[in-house]
């Protein structure tokens, strides 16, 4: 919504009034658009983080996504690895999938090594 705003060339002091006089529930808006990115592709905490900063989204907004977002973790880790799998042209080392879920992906050490243990247990249809 916000980034709409700023596309259609409106000034700076009219998005802020139109922002505060439209009676948007900003948090609801950052929580569904949190839920979107969770469907079936596998996303990290820090990636909904960064992605909602990129959506503009304030502190206390992000905080509430992350208080009600309905995630495990681990089984996006494992999403992601699947997604990893078919994406690669050739073997999949556990190293590999360790390395893209950590560094690529932003999952937690934790998470990553979770996912690389068990992403191969998911029946996955990548196509």
């Amino acid at each position: 919504m916000k980034e709409c705003l700023r596309e259609k060339k409106f000034t700076k002091k009219q998005i802020k009034y139109a922002i505060k006089h439209l009676k948007v529930n900003w948090k609801s808006i950052a929580l569904y658009n949190a839920e979107c990115w969770l469907n079936g592709f596998g996303v990290s905490k820090q990636l909904i983080i960064d992605w909602s900063k990129k959506d503009e989204c304030t502190k206390k907004e992000i905080k509430y996504v992350l208080k009600h977002i309905s995630a495990d973790w681990n089984n996006e880790a494992c999403l992601a690895a699947c997604w990893f799998s078919v994406e690669v042209d050739g073997v999949v080392t556990d190293e590999m999938v360790y390395n893209y879920l950590y560094k690529t992906r932003k999952f937690t050490k934790a998470q990553a090594e979770y996912g690389k243990n068990h992403w191969h247990e998911y029946p996955f249809q990548g196509d």
